[in-house]
C-alpha cells in the first residue's frame, strides 16, 4: 500500500481501538519507511492532553545500525513501564535488519508477551532479513514507493472493474502485464485498496485479508496466481 493509504488505515485503527502490538513495515526505500513509522508513532500520540511530554516519556526510537542486545533489553524495560498521560508506550526500531542475532532474540522475548499498552514498530527493506521467529510475531505492512515510472503505468479500467466484481479470470492478464512491468501489481493493489478505503468501516475485513495476501505476494517462493485469485475472490465490491 502507499504511505497515504497506510496513514489512513492506522488512523482508523486508532479511532476504533483496534491497534495490534507489533507491526513490521518493509519496502524498497529504507529512508522513506524510517520517516513514515516515526510519523505513525507521532500520529498515535496526537490528540493526547500533553503531546510534548507524552512523546518524550512514551516514545523511544532505536537504530539497528548502532544498537545491540543491551539497547534492546533496555527498550524492553521501557515498554513495561506504564505510559505517562498517554494510552501507549511505543518502541520504534529503524533498520531492524541491522540488529545482531542476540539482539533479535532479545526482541523476540519482548514481543512474546507485551503489556496491553505496548506497540512496537520495525522498519527494514524486507521481512526475510530478520530471523523468521521474530518476523512471525509482527503484522507485516508492505509500503510502496514509486519513482517517475509510476506515471507511465496504465491499468485497463475493465480489468479493475472485473477485479472489484471478484472475477478471478483477470489473474492471467495481471500476471502477463507483471512480466512486462513489475510495478503493475503494486499499482493495481494501490487502486484496489484505495477503493476499499472509501468505506473502511464496512470493508475492513476485506482489506485486512488482501493486505495479508499482498504481503505474501512480495515473497519470491509463493504461488502468485493463487494469491491473486484469493485476493480478487474476496472483493466483490
Amino acid at each position: 500500500m502507499t504511505i497515504q493509504q497506510a496513514e489512513k488505515i492506522f488512523d482508523s485503527l486508532k479511532k476504533e481501538n483496534r491497534l495490534g502490538h507489533s507491526y513490521l513495515f518493509f519496502g524498497e526505500n529504507r529512508q522513506e519507511i524510517n520517516l513514515f513509522i516515526k510519523k505513525v508513532a507521532n500520529n498515535l500520540m496526537a490528540g493526547e492532553s500533553s503531546l510534548v511530554s507524552s512523546t518524550i516519556f512514551n516514545l523511544q526510537v532505536i537504530d539497528g545500525v548502532t544498537s545491540g542486545i543491551d539497547q534492546i533489553i533496555s527498550a524492553g524495560r521501557f515498554l513495561w513501564e506504564r505510559p505517562i498521560s498517554a494510552p501507549y508506550k511505543i518502541l520504534i526500531i529503524i533498520n531492524a535488519d541491522q540488529l545482531g542475532r542476540e539482539a533479535q532474540n532479545a526482541l523476540l522475548k519482548i514481543t512474546e508477551e507485551p503489556p496491553e499498552y505496548a506497540i512496537c514498530l520495525l522498519s527494514l527493506p524486507h521481512s526475510e532479513l530478520i530471523i523468521s521467529t521474530l518476523a512471525s510475531r509482527f503484522q507485516k505492512v508492505y509500503i510502496q514507493t514509486y519513482g517517475h515510472e509510476k506515471n507511465q503505468i496504465v491499468i485497463d479500467k475493465n480489468l479493475l472493474q472485473r477485479s472489484f466484481q471478484g472475477d478471478a479470470s483477470v489473474v492471467p492478464e495481471l500476471l502477463e502485464q507483471f512480466d512486462e512491468n513489475p510495478l503493475i501489481l503494486e499499482l493495481w493493489f494501490a487502486m484496489i485498496s484505495g477503493k476499499l478505503l472509501e468505506n473502511i468501516k464496512r470493508t475492513w475485513p476485506i482489506l485486512k485479508k488482501i493486505l495479508f495476501h499482498n504481503t505474501a505476494l512480495q515473497q519470491y517462493t509463493v504461488n502468485r496466481k493463487l494469491q491473486l485469485e484469493v485476493m480478487i475472490q474476496s472483493l466483490r465490491i
